[in-house]
């Protein structure tokens, strides 16, 4: 049975799978633009068998994301139920509007705890709020605490951002992990003023990314290295993206993967971040000067910057190091591999 290529820095450790981009929120600086309006959604049947591909490779995790996952709280509890027949880890993102009080809270995650949750991300800040109010996040926290189940919290925050204050407090006071999240502008957050965004330099964005060892599947079938915004992108884009690992349409998820681990192009990407890439570029002679004077919004954009852009792409796939062999996932779409 494979687990990961001999040597290869690009050891997947977990599967993310968003079923569906459909949530009860339209929050304004949703990267994947999750909504009560938005119909995608992946067929239980094929998670199951994603849950089964990610055993057999040797992940230790899945974590059902969206969208939000307790909308569809029937197919979460099998999903869960495989991935703990399996022997996997499950972990379920979350918004927690379900959480209307402490009873309700605690009645709907004894069923998910009964079929093997082990822990719940909870997303919560100025945008969610206005959506989901802090009590219930509050109500989720005590109930998964009360039912022995992992829990932390994530908040989007801006450069400056005094208001998340207000909610990282409560959270501290309950001795909960939190973390903070910068905002990428895509999807829905295309409307934020970028001026109030944080940013860092190049050389901040240049590290390598943990989220690189977490795939995630997304509900039209896309596979991508990992969750947005490669999500995000149009098909033509995702196509002929190294960020998109593959479309189950036409290959297991098995088959993408351990094809993905044999990329030299993500296998630098993973060891070297994209200072690693960068460096490929100045070997080539096409040294992209103006990607260090820039600031960035995070790892995300400079990764996408580079990844999704010709100019600096193709000298990366031309590079005497490095060739293509076709990924088999459309007609025009490529695999860097060694």
């Amino acid at each position: 049975m494979r687990t990961s290529i001999s040597g290869s820095p690009l050891r997947f450790r977990g599967l993310k799978i968003a079923q569906t981009w459909k949530c009860n929120a339209a929050c304004e600086h949703c990267a994947v633009a999750a909504g009560p309006r938005r119909v995608e959604h992946l067929g239980l049947p094929t998670v199951l068998d994603c849950i089964s591909d990610a055993a057999s490779l040797g992940l230790a995790t899945i974590e059902v994301t969206g969208g939000e996952a307790f909308l569809a709280s029937g197919e979460l509890t099998h999903i869960i139920l495989r991935a703990t027949e399996l022997g996997l880890v499950s972990i379920v993102d979350t918004n927690a509007f379900w959480a209307l009080t402490h009873k309700a809270a605690l009645a709907r995650l004894k069923l998910l705890r009964q079929a093997g949750l082990r822990s719940i991300v909870i997303s919560t800040d100025r945008w969610h709020q206005k959506f989901v109010p802090l009590d219930r996040v509050l109500y989720a926290i005590d109930a998964a605490r009360e039912l022995g189940i992992g829990c932390s919290v994530t908040i989007c925050v801006l450069a400056n951002d005094h208001q998340a204050l207000d909610t990282v407090w409560p959270l501290r006071e309950r001795g909960i992990t939190v973390k903070l999240q910068s905002i990428v502008p895509v999807g829905r957050a295309v409307t934020i003023p970028a001026a109030s965004m944080l940013t860092c330099s190049f050389a901040e964005a240049a590290m390598p990314c943990e989220n690189l060892y977490f795939p995630t599947v997304g509900p039209d079938g896309r596979v991508t290295i990992c969750c947005a915004p490669p999500q995000w992108f149009p098909r033509t884009t995702a196509e002929l993206c190294p960020l998109c690992l593959g479309w189950l349409a036409k290959n297991s998820l098995r088959e993408i993967l351990a094809a993905a681990q044999d990329s030299s192009l993500l296998n630098a990407l993973a060891s070297l971040g994209i200072g690693g890439l960068y460096e490929r570029l100045s070997e080539s002679g096409r040294e992209p000067i103006n990607l260090l004077q820039r600031r960035y919004f995070g790892r995300c954009d400079l990764c996408t910057t580079v990844l999704t852009n010709p100019t600096y792409l193709t000298p990366l796939l031309s590079s005497p190091s490095l060739r293509i062999e076709n990924r088999g996932c459309s007609d025009d779409a490529h695999a860097v591999v060694v």
